[in-house]
């Protein structure tokens, strides 16, 4: 177990400890303030009854069973009952001024008719005694006033109610503790079962994922699980993409090179140097426009912010693009119909805009047969700008069509280049807050692709 399970348990054992003991102290000092009156509440009823029963058996009896009776209730219950006749005269010619101090004069009640005095207040003691003085009458019509005291038992002091609860309370606590530990163990469980993951991922396992074992809790640690399953499965296609990277960029590095090799070679023959040295220049080109092409996109795709942002007029920005492609393309006989409509900006890095866009509209001339049309068009986007370029290829298959924005990708044999142009364009689109989306038409002949870009507003919202 570490440090984090120890934590919890502790914390969790010692918070519910800290509240067993302060419950039962609590309840310990209620008991020893409350039971005293609770007790004197609960005589008083007792004590009304137990006069009607001696009233009944002086008027059935003889005084000395009277005598007998109210001995047995002050020697079992603490109770001492005095009863006064209408004449004011004690029914067994006892003296009640004892029992009574201060409301008696010469053992006798004072005339007129009496109230049970009011209960005595709090904090007047700790066992409050209990006085009554109550007019009765009996069935037979006799009519009698009734003094009744009683000191009720003491109660159990704070510390017998306390020794009497730390049994139950170091029970509760030993509980509370095999809990706090099952509660530490459910938490750190899967915390550790998440960290052995990332062990074993850092490892090198890239296919190891966590989901199964996470996936009862049916809780935030599931959902963590499925992040973490989903963040490996990014990284290992992350990984898997450079390793391809790589041997792609080795077999277009490898071949130029040879062919250099092989010129040089010949060099040393009976070809002409002139002529070599043209094949060399066009390998050596094509190696710096490769490396010039990986360095873009790294640049793109690097957390970075561009640093040249500004202000771009889209609609100037994409006419010049199409009359500069109008231009390279005259001799093959494609025609551009470019719709541009104005007042089209954004805002960003307009060299890599530019790239973007001329990467798209290269790549519909490449793959547009001679004479054939290439459809431009630049228009509002609602808060946006959406560029679309439609040329007149063969299209690609709709299970490749997401391939091509991946460097070296092709598409299929009939689609020539470095692979890298719509890599970049689609990394560029995204810096800027756009998307790029590549569809076959529905004509079934060439591809649709969409550059939707946001307004100056959007970008700076």
């Amino acid at each position: 177990m570490g440090r984090l399970f120890w934590r919890i348990f502790l914390g969790l054992w010692f918070g519910s400890a800290v509240l067993m003991v302060g419950t039962a102290f609590l309840f310990a000092v209620t008991i020893e303030r409350r039971m005293p009156e609770g007790v004197r509440q609960s005589l008083q009823p007792f004590a009304i009854a137990a006069a009607h029963a001696v009233l009944v058996v002086h008027e059935s009896g003889s005084a000395r069973d009277t005598s007998d009776l109210l001995a047995n209730l002050e020697r079992s219950q603490g109770l001492r009952m005095f009863f006064f006749d209408r004449r004011g005269e004690e029914i067994l010619g006892r003296n009640a001024s004892a029992a009574f101090p201060g409301r008696l004069s010469s053992g006798r009640p004072s005339p007129g008719r009496a109230e049970p005095p009011p209960p005595p207040p709090p904090g007047a003691g700790r066992w409050p005694e209990l006085q009554l003085d109550i007019p009765m009458t009996t069935k037979s019509g006799g009519e009698y006033r009734a003094l009744i005291t009683s000191r009720p038992p003491p109660g159990p002091p704070l510390k017998f109610i306390l020794k009497r609860l730390f049994g139950p309370v170091v029970v509760s606590i030993f509980l509370a503790g095999v809990i706090s530990a099952l509660a530490a163990k459910y938490l750190v469980n899967p915390i550790s079962k998440l960290q052995s993951a990332a062990q074993r991922l850092a490892s090198g396992e890239l296919d190891y994922r966590i989901g199964a074992a996470l996936d009862s809790r049916k809780d935030e640690f599931t959902a963590l699980g499925e992040d973490f399953d989903r963040m490996a499965d990014q990284i290992g296609q992350l990984l898997a993409a450079q390793r391809q990277l790589m041997l792609d960029l080795s077999h277009e590095l490898r071949s130029p090179l040879a062919r250099i090799k092989v010129a040089l070679e010949l060099a040393r023959g009976q070809r002409s140097p002139e002529e070599l040295i043209e094949r060399m220049d066009r390998d050596a080109d094509r190696m710096d426009a490769l490396i010039g092409e990986l360095l873009l996109l790294a640049r793109l795709e690097s957390p970075h912010p561009p640093d040249n942002e500004r202000t771009i007029d889209l609609s100037e920005l994409v006419a010049s693009i199409v009359e500069d492609a109008r231009l390279e393309s005259s001799g093959s006989g494609h025609r551009i119909r470019a719709l541009i409509a104005p007042g089209l900006s954004t805002v960003g890095d307009r060299e890599l805009l530019s790239r973007a866009i001329e990467n798209v509209l290269r790549n519909a001339l490449r793959h547009t047969p001679d004479g054939g049309d290439i459809e431009f068009e630049a228009s509002h986007d609602g808060d946006g700008a959406l560029i679309k370029v439609v040329d007149n290829g063969k299209g690609v298959s709709e299970d490749l069509i997401e391939q091509l924005f991946k460097p070296f990708a092709r598409g299929d044999s009939a689609r020539r280049g470095i692979g890298l142009g719509l890599a970049i364009t689609r990394a560029a689109i995204q810096r800027h807050g756009g998307t790029v989306v590549i569809n076959n038409r529905a004509s079934g002949s060439g591809l649709e692709v969409r550059l939707q870009l946001p307004n100056r507003s959007s970008i700076q919202a």
